[in-house]
């Protein structure tokens, strides 16, 4: 399983393009400001169990947080990805 990480600076310019505070943010996800903060300057990555909420919210998918805009588009982006092998 590959994890994609929110691009921090993608989820702050889509929070503020649809006026939405990070206070208004927090208390929507049922968290402190200080968390969206946090993961908008990248220091800490958005917890997986937060992405659909956080998509619902911004009313974008999930991929289009993940992009990065080089050479004329949007390109998914995953700095490090994680892989998770199971041995059963």
């Amino acid at each position: 399983m590959i994890t994609m990480n929110i691009n921090p600076e993608k989820f702050g310019y889509i929070r503020k393009s649809k006026n939405i505070s990070q206070k208004e943010m927090a208390k929507h996800i049922g968290l402190r400001e200080q968390n969206i903060s946090l993961w908008e300057c990248g220091t800490k990555a958005v917890p997986v169990k937060y992405h659909q909420k956080i998509c619902d919210i911004l009313g974008v998918s999930f991929e289009e947080l993940c992009s990065e805009y080089r050479g004329g588009g949007y390109v998914l982006t995953s700095p490090q990805p994680s892989i998770t092998i199971t041995v059963k």
